[in-house]
């Protein structure tokens, strides 16, 4: 659900945003509707939705979001009975009223198209980032809504620790969101400092199994409002040299040339390093 999320904002920002939004799932009916009431169909189930997907509605400017129960209505409880402690009184089920006009018509959110002021090239607002990822737009939703730390939802990303670091860039290149760099310190070019943009991480993993050193790990999650503040760390920083053979950068520490230099150098007739 949770970036396929981004579509579902940009139509609502799009237009005139609903006091009322009426949310159904692929586990749910789809009752009647009153004419002018928002009604969406999602793809996803909403029984397990993070609360940070609500929170970025309501952001938007929402005052009620009403869930058609579904056949996972035990979910459905719990989600609500979550949000009415850090959303009181914005989340419902709803209950098809036996006044009015039924001539209400659900939209598909799959089948969401393009809006007529985005295709006409004409501006649209948002009081979230849409180019932001789903935990950067989340934050920015809770503190929007005045939430400091929900008490059950995390940021997906990981706070990462590392050990022995031999600074090859392995992880950096590996990361398929740019969370991590290394850098030369300003004081010093032959320091290297690996860096973490929290906001950044998505908890890929691959940085985790791609290390060479297998000195990577994941130690919890950080808050929503280190997410929110674009909150970086650094990781380690490791005294560097340069190999005379190859020009590459490795630990100072490792000797006079670089681990793979060295190791042609003691086995010249094989080069292919050990696993």
């Amino acid at each position: 659900m949770k970036d396929s999320l981004r579509e579902l904002l940009r139509y609502l920002s799009a237009g005139e945003v609903p006091e009322t939004l009426v949310l159904a799932c692929d586990h749910s009916p789809l009752p009647r509707i009153p004419r002018r009431v928002c009604a969406l169909h999602y793809d996803a189930c909403w029984s397990g939705a993070p609360l940070g997907s609500l929170a970025q509605i309501l952001a938007l400017g929402v005052s009620q979001i009403a869930f058609v129960p579904c056949s996972r209505g035990e979910g459905l409880g719990r989600l609500l009975q979550l949000g009415d402690v850090v959303f009181p009184g914005r989340l419902r089920r709803w209950e098809t009223t036996h006044q009015g006009r039924f001539a209400g018509k659900w939209v598909e959110v799959s089948q969401l198209g393009v809006s007529r002021r985005s295709f006409l090239g004409l501006s649209t607002t948002c009081a979230l980032d849409l180019h932001a990822n789903w935990q950067e737009r989340s934050a920015q939703a809770f503190a929007l809504l005045g939430v400091s730390e929900p008490p059950s939802d995390l940021p997906p990303a990981w706070t990462l620790q590392v050990g022995k670091c031999s600074v090859c860039g392995v992880c950096v290149a590996a990361c398929p969101h740019q969370a991590l760099s290394l850098t030369p310190d300003p004081e010093d070019a032959d320091v290297l400092a690996l860096t973490q943009d929290l906001a950044r991480c998505e908890a890929d993993g691959a940085c985790l199994k791609l290390c060479p050193e297998h000195t990577l790990t994941a130690q919890g999650h950080p808050t929503w409002s280190q997410i929110h503040t674009g909150a970086t760390q650094t990781l380690t920083e490791v005294k560097t040299k340069i190999c005379p053979s190859c020009r590459s950068r490795f630990p100072a520490t490792a000797g006079e040339l670089c681990p793979l230099c060295a190791f042609r150098q003691d086995h010249p007739f094989g080069s292919l390093m050990p696993r």
